[in-house]
């Protein structure tokens, strides 16, 4: 249940720095941030049953371990996405072509 728990947050982490990289990168084009999240692929939207079934497993681990273990697990990832740096080099080529992308088609 916590490998569970913990292979969750992880991927959940890995699209927040994803959806924080594409911010950072539209502010720094001077884009509007609504049209930034464009810059995000289609399946970003997969972060929604990530999140549920992440606090689904929290309610399981309640159950089973106590609440006070459910809300240390919650705030593993709160503290990590605090003080987590954000890896660009990850997502700036990907990031570049939306960026092309989106540029022509709005000058066109």
């Amino acid at each position: 249940m916590l490998y569970m728990f913990f292979l969750l947050v992880f991927v959940e982490l890995y699209f927040f720095a994803m959806q924080r990289s594409c911010l950072e990168i539209s502010r720094n084009a001077e884009i509007d941030p609504k049209q930034g999240r464009l810059m995000l692929p289609y399946w970003y939207a997969l972060i929604w049953p990530i999140k549920i079934g992440k606090y689904y497993v929290a309610y399981l681990i309640y159950q089973n371990l106590g609440i006070w273990f459910a809300l240390g697990c919650l705030a593993i990832p709160l503290v990590i996405s605090t003080l987590m740096p954000i890896p660009h080099r990850y997502f700036i080529k990907y990031s570049i072509k939306k960026l092309k992308l989106m540029t022509a088609l709005l000058t066109h």
